[in-house]
């Protein structure tokens, strides 16, 4: 079966070596949050297959692109010979490519791929970014990995699942089109939203791509301190970020965008959109025509390697920095589906995010218009979790103590996100009297303590947020306006590693 960076899914090829190398500058200028995960497999197509004087040449592919839901192919491309005596000439570009007339709809994918490791992955990031030609905007919108949608059916039935599975499922029982085309199906059939192209990338493309352009300015808004920051060879290292502006290389700006053990995974969603925007203030801050030398352009090449995988056409790119040259950043919505848009739940001794529909539609409807967000079939109901009878116990009793419990965030976690948080707690039948933010420094874990006699409320915040029995302090009658405090590192769903 392919894996990763073996799907053959696209190729288009353009004849001339100067619109070539203007398509890179017009690439790198243009929408930054899309096309700089995009250049690299359809340059190696268009290098494979003409004859330039500067590369090697090959014989000419059929072209295959993936149009949700169904893969189509047309037939072959005859590609001209280049220009003997090649120059750029970037006025070229507008006369060449016809302008992009219709929004289009993009699903970012970023994976988790380390060395050794055999696929299909789970795509552990997913961004859409929809591109409005006429209106001259952009949206960026991030999706929890941990969201519970139903998957289509792929070949063994619809079910309900994470939506990071869509991918691997596609891939795994060789859905047409693979995980990619399985994952647009998906969105389609719980948002309501068509994609048209995806892109996917994994860790190490992205470092590359980020020092490709010299790195990236990020302000960072707060102290991050992650203990727990997972490193290539399954372990675990220290990362830091002082709050303020900062110069970041590849290393650093993945460690930025993945860290959450101090955070959450919405937080990470934030930071990942502000990464983003930062290549885009980057790339359209470059000068690189006098770099776009046939050797650089295949260094670039050799660099990136298989990292990026797109079905999006050389047309398509160049269509897309046609337009985002002039989209404003103020003109780039991002939206993050939110603890506010969710339900933690644990089905299936799986810690998920229940969606609430109405809620996300809602969200996607005023960030994209009534016109992109289309009625989709009615989802079945998940089923809520069956509690045990020792649970079901447990909750009752804790109920009944009427505990009243104090919540010191060691999150580091937006108003947004903390509310989100303490919605979830009273859900729950928690009764939260005080809310107090301590140095996440301090906290490696959650903690509970215990001030007053109440044991099932200890017991059931013990298995709810994962507190071992060494992490319960007792500190009875140090404090009389609560009876518990639960110190809170880690919310307890929908940000698993």
């Amino acid at each position: 079966m392919q894996r990763f960076g073996q799907h053959d899914r696209t190729s288009l090829y353009i004849p001339w070596f100067d619109l070539f190398m203007a398509v890179l500058l017009v690439l790198f200028l243009g929408v930054g949050l899309v096309t700089d995960f995009l250049f690299y497999r359809t340059v190696r197509r268009f290098v494979a297959t003409s004859e330039l004087p500067f590369f090697p040449s090959a014989n000419v592919l059929p072209r295959i692109s993936l149009r949700a839901p169904e893969l189509i192919t047309a037939p072959p491309t005859t590609v001209p010979h280049a220009s003997p005596n090649p120059t750029v000439d970037a006025t070229m570009v507008g006369s060449s490519v016809s302008p992009l007339d219709r929004p289009m709809t993009v699903l970012v994918m970023g994976i988790d791929r380390r060395q050794g490791e055999k696929g299909p992955w789970r795509t552990d990031t997913m961004i859409l970014v929809r591109v409005d030609p006429v209106a001259k905007k952009a949206a960026m919108i991030s999706i929890p990995r941990d969201l519970y949608v139903l998957i289509p059916d792929y070949g063994r039935g619809a079910h309900f699942e994470r939506i990071n599975t869509a991918n691997v499922y596609g891939d795994l029982f060789d859905y047409p089109g693979g995980g990619p085309a399985l994952a647009k199906r998906t969105i389609y059939r719980n948002f309501g939203i068509q994609v048209d192209r995806y892109v996917i990338v994994d860790f190490d493309g992205f470092r590359k791509l980020i020092d490709m352009i010299g790195g990236i300015e990020v302000d960072v808004p707060r102290k991050i301190v992650d203990t727990q920051y997972p490193t290539e060879d399954y372990g675990y290292t220290t990362v830091r970020f002082e709050a303020g502006l900062q110069h970041m290389d590849g290393e650093r700006a993945l460690q930025y965008a993945r860290t959450r053990k101090s955070t959450s995974d919405f937080d990470r969603a934030k930071r990942q959109q502000q990464v983003m925007m930062a290549v885009r203030d980057k790339v359209l801050s470059l000068d690189i025509l006098p770099s776009l030398t046939p050797r650089n352009v295949l260094n670039m090449i050799n660099t990136l390697g298989t990292s990026v995988q797109t079905d999006l056409t050389l047309e398509e790119i160049l269509a897309l920095a046609q337009v985002g040259q002039e989209i404003r950043a103020e003109d780039i919505s991002q939206v993050i589906i939110d603890a506010n848009y969710v339900i933690p739940r644990t089905i299936n001794e799986a810690e998920v995010l229940v969606p609430r529909w109405e809620r996300i539609r809602q969200l996607l409807t005023t960030a994209l218009g009534e016109d992109v967000v289309e009625p989709v079939a009615p989802i079945p109901t998940v089923p809520p979790p069956t509690p045990t009878p020792d649970a079901d116990a447990l909750r009752q009793a804790m109920l009944a103590e009427q505990a009243r419990v104090a919540l010191l965030d060691a999150t580091g976690q937006s108003p947004q996100g903390l509310q989100g948080i303490v919605a979830a707690m009273v859900g729950e039948g928690l009764n939260v009297v005080v809310i107090e933010p301590v140095d996440p420094q301090v906290y490696t874990a959650n903690q509970l303590l215990v001030y007053a006699e109440k044991p099932a409320t200890v017991a059931w915040l013990q298995e709810a947020y994962g507190i071992a029995d060494t992490a319960v302090q007792q500190a009875l009658g140090t404090r009389t306006d609560v009876d518990v405090a639960l110190v809170l590192v880690s919310p307890p769903a929908g940000n698993g590693e």
